[in-house]
Order: C-alpha cells, then sequence, then structure tokens
C-alpha cells in the first residue's frame, strides 16, 4: 500500500487527466483573486478621488460665497452649513455661536428641529462642551441611556436624532462656537467629516 502511494504521489502532473485541470482550475483562481484585489484597490482609489474632489469643490464654494459677501457672516454661514450637511452626510447642520454665558444658533439647515440657544458651563450638552472644551465631540447613539450627555439625551429623545458631532470653532485658543451635524439614526460620522 505503501508502495503504491508513493507512486501516485510521485506520478506526473496529469498522469491521471485530472492534474492538469485542477492546476488549471488553481491558476485561474490566483487570478481571479489577484484581479479582485486589483479592482477593490482600483475603486478606493477612485473614491478617494471623488471625495477629495468633493471636499476641494466644496471649499471653493464657501470661498466664493465669502468673496460675495465680505461684510456680511449670515450668507456664507448658510454656506458652511448646508455644505457640511451634504459632506458629511448628515440631515441637518448648524453652527452656534458664543455670546456672553449663552450659546446661540446662527445657522440651520435640515428638518431636525434646533434650539435657539443653550447655557455655556453646562457639560451635559453635547453643544456646550465642545465649545467649553474646544475638543470635537462624536457620540455615536446620543439616545442611549446612561451616556455622559444626560441633557442632549433629553434633547434626542424629544427632536429624535441619535449620532451627533459637535466641531469646534477655536479664534485665538478661545472657544466662540461649535458647528453640529446630527442624523436620525444611530450611525457614526466618516473621519473625513471629523478631521
Amino acid at each position: 500500500m505503501a508502495d503504491e502511494w508513493g507512486n501516485r504521489r510521485n506520478a506526473e502532473p496529469g498522469a491521471d487527466g485530472c492534474g492538469r485541470r485542477r492546476e488549471t482550475f488553481a491558476d485561474q483562481a490566483v487570478i481571479a483573486i489577484e484581479n479582485t484585489r486589483l479592482f477593490e484597490a482600483e475603486q478606493a482609489r477612485t473614491k478617494e478621488l471623488r471625495d477629495s474632489l468633493e471636499y476641494q469643490t466644496a471649499t471653493s464654494d464657501v470661498l466664493g460665497i465669502i468673496s460675495r459677501s465680505p461684510s456680511e457672516l449670515q450668507p456664507v454661514f448658510d454656506g458652511i452649513v448646508t455644505t457640511a450637511q451634504r459632506l458629511c452626510e448628515a440631515y441637518d447642520a448648524s453652527i452656534v455661536l458664543r455670546d456672553g454665558d449663552r450659546l446661540k444658533l446662527k445657522a440651520h439647515v435640515g428638518p431636525i428641529p434646533m434650539r435657539a440657544e443653550w447655557p455655556l458651563g453646562n457639560p451635559g450638552l453635547v453643544v456646550s462642551r465642545s465649545v467649553m472644551d474646544k475638543t470635537t465631540v462624536h457620540v455615536h447613539h446620543l439616545a442611549a441611556p446612561g451616556g455622559e450627555f444626560p441633557e442632549g439625551r433629553e434633547d434626542a429623545l424629544k427632536l429624535g436624532h441619535r449620532s451627533i458631532l459637535a466641531v469646534p470653532l477655536v479664534l485665538k485658543g478661545e472657544g466662540i462656537g461649535t458647528m453640529i451635524v446630527r442624523r436620525f439614526e444611530v450611525r457614526p460620522f466618516a473621519e473625513a467629516c471629523i478631521t
């Protein structure tokens, strides 16, 4: 039996008629795997280029608004929130600015209702924390129980949003406001929106 096994093992490929087919199938599988890898890499690169172009176009759009309205902030704010909403695939976007010890809504686009103002020193609110700490706050599921933003949770339950991202607006080392994007569903924002 051992001799028979040894002979089969040492037989030339194709001696039994199947070896050559096995090799052909194996070669085809390797080619298919490599083609898939190359296709996926090309798709990723195409998406990266498309996203880069979209961000450059958005920057150009905002700069165009600024050049057309050099002495008016409202058209600039409106252009920024509209662009942020689109780029971040958000249901809404807002700009909130510091006004003394309050934060006031300056621009908003989208269907989710928004408060007109917030207290500045309340760490239980995403908006307030972003400005106070001068840091980006990204909460995947604001309505989930036991989170670090109890007042923000109340707002989320009342207004219907779940995911929120607040990016601070900092001038000369001071938090002067924040830009907010929100979604109805629990879906974290992409890294490109956060950085």
